[in-house]
């Protein structure tokens, strides 16, 4: 196990992709093309169409040299590729990926979307920045679609249920506060977090899955840091493009949120279901956005039965390492 400033960190991403292939080959182009410090890609196919997955297995042996592009065994291989039958959620997906590189000998686990770009330059920097620090939960500074530049955690507040970008000042304080947590587009962490406090939970099919992980974390000794020096660039949401997905988007706000309360703020649970949640449906209602409106009453009803209705065990049929 690497100590701090003792080796060269061994660092390890976990992708999962919803159809969109291409974003996710161009990150792979990326960080191959580049002699990245990265030493493994694991990437779940979360359930696309079969020729999305057809897509993502040729376009990626093509990026390796003729000699490493063959099927390797489960110790020695450079991408890994799973293929879920099912579209079971982010936190299920990227667990598939984790978990493979948990079977490696990586120090470093980066759970990343696919729909990102990373220039060598920020992985040379990161890999020094990770020499120095010690086993916890880093994010980076983050270059969004509109040119804007984040710093790769939000604060949440848990009465309005809203959440907003950490600022410099914040930052620069030091470790970031009770209430931040790093956002799940760029997460590194040390493989010891995982195995002390376990990977991404399950439970929701999307929303909510990082801030459940930062708060799980805070019980631990294990410290949130931004490394702001480390600078990404998100180039699209590949994952929640297309229309007709706000319905689906709204079910899984509405029942993410039910569940995360239910677990983390008991005692605001009630508030959730009585204030919050008859708030949300006259916004909706005032907003014109009556489509959405029955996806809250049937998110809430499934929730309070224990069903989620998109919910889908993972089930792979299909793993290849390259």
């Amino acid at each position: 196990m690497q100590q701090s400033g003792q080796q060269v960190p061994r660092i390890g991403i976990a992708l999962v992709q919803w159809n969109h292939a291409e974003y996710t080959l161009h990150l792979l182009k990326h960080l191959i093309e580049s002699r990245s410090p990265v030493l493994r890609i694991a990437v779940c196919d979360n359930g696309s169409d079969k020729g999305g997955w057809k897509q993502l297995v040729h376009g990626a042996k093509q990026l390796l040299p003729v000699s490493t592009s063959e099927p390797k065994s489960t110790a020695d291989w450079k991408i890994a590729l799973f293929r879920n039958r099912n579209n079971s959620g982010f936190a299920a997906g990227t667990n598939v990926s984790l978990d493979a590189l948990l079977q490696t000998e990586l120090d470093w686990l980066w759970v990343l979307n696919n729909d990102v770009t990373i220039e060598r330059s920020e992985l040379t920097k990161l890999s020094h920045e990770l020499e120095e620090k010690v086993p916890g939960v880093y994010g980076v500074s983050i270059l969004d679609e509109s040119g804007e530049k984040t710093l790769g955690a939000n604060v949440f507040n848990k009465w309005t249920t809203k959440y907003r970008p950490v600022t410099q000042k914040e930052v620069e304080k030091g470790r970031i506060g009770k209430d931040c947590y790093i956002n799940g587009a760029s997460m590194i962490v040390h493989r010891s977090v995982i195995e002390s406090i376990g990977m991404l939970s399950e439970a929701t099919f999307l929303y909510f899955e990082e801030l459940d992980f930062s708060t799980r974390l805070k019980k631990s000794p294990y410290k949130q840091e931004i490394i702001d020096k480390v600078l990404i660039q998100h180039i699209g949401a590949g994952s929640s493009k297309g229309k007709g997905l706000s319905k689906m988007r709204m079910y899984h706000e509405t029942w993410s949120t039910l569940a995360f309360y239910k677990k983390h703020y008991h005692k605001l649970f009630y508030y959730i279901i009585f204030v919050r949640t008859p708030l949300r449906m006259v916004t909706l209602l005032l907003k014109r956005r009556y489509t959405e409106l029955p996806e809250v009453i049937r998110a809430t009803f499934d929730f309070l039965r224990g069903e989620n209705r998109y919910k889908q065990p993972v089930e792979l049929i299909e793993k290849i390492f390259l």
